[in-house]
């Protein structure tokens, strides 16, 4: 997994992970204006799908290869913490940001290993499992995105994400759109509302 790191503030990083098809920088722009003195750690997917760059595989579109899934998900945080070590980067201040398959894989992430981090912004998910969390999620503060319409996500299938992590005691804060699974000026600014502790 490639990685660039542009220092800020190393009390507060952003921690950015794109979609399918996208690349490490797809984010930046969301990051700068959600936090624009934050130090930004991006990611780059390593796993081919003909050209386009995803953080894990999958058997075909909103079904993932579980076992590849949970490879990818510890290895994400065990390189996260390489990360922060080799930076000097405040962990808690550390919040991932990540759309579609990137905010998937963060999710898978918390499902196997707990909160890890405090909270993330999780931008258009789906479940990573067939399963719910086999970690208590207590402590952990999500934000998470959904549009309607979505070809990717099914409204039933965000619901349940959002049920499953509430009951393994995440703290959960959603916002929905009309503008399937597109980024909206106003899903950003909900974003920045999250991150920032107000009202979302």
């Amino acid at each position: 997994m490639k990685h660039v790191y542009e220092p800020g503030d190393v009390e507060r990083t952003l921690v950015l992970l794109h979609g399918t098809g996208g690349s490490m920088a797809d984010l930046k722009p969301l990051a700068a204006s959600i936090d624009p003195d934050a130090g930004v750690l991006m990611l780059e997917g390593d796993v081919l799908e003909g050209d386009n760059r995803r953080f894990f595989k999958r058997l075909r579109a909103g079904v993932f290869d579980e076992a590849d899934l949970n490879t990818r998900a510890d290895a994400f945080v065990d390189r996260l913490t390489r990360l922060a070590v080799r930076y000097g980067l405040n962990w808690n201040g550390i919040v991932p940001l990540g759309y579609s398959n990137g905010a998937n894989l963060v999710l898978a992430a918390f499902y196997r290993q707990g909160p890890f981090v405090s909270r993330a912004l999780l931008l258009h998910p789906m479940p990573p499992y067939a399963y719910g969390p086999v970690q208590s999620l207590q402590g952990l503060r999500l934000f998470v995105t959904f549009g309607s319409d979505d070809p990717f996500v099914e409204a039933d299938a965000f619901e349940r994400l959002v049920r499953e992590c509430q009951e393994s005691q995440a703290q959960v804060e959603t916002y929905r759109h009309a503008h399937a699974h597109r980024l909206t000026k106003a899903e950003q600014q909900q974003a920045r509302n999250f991150y920032w502790g107000g009202n979302v």
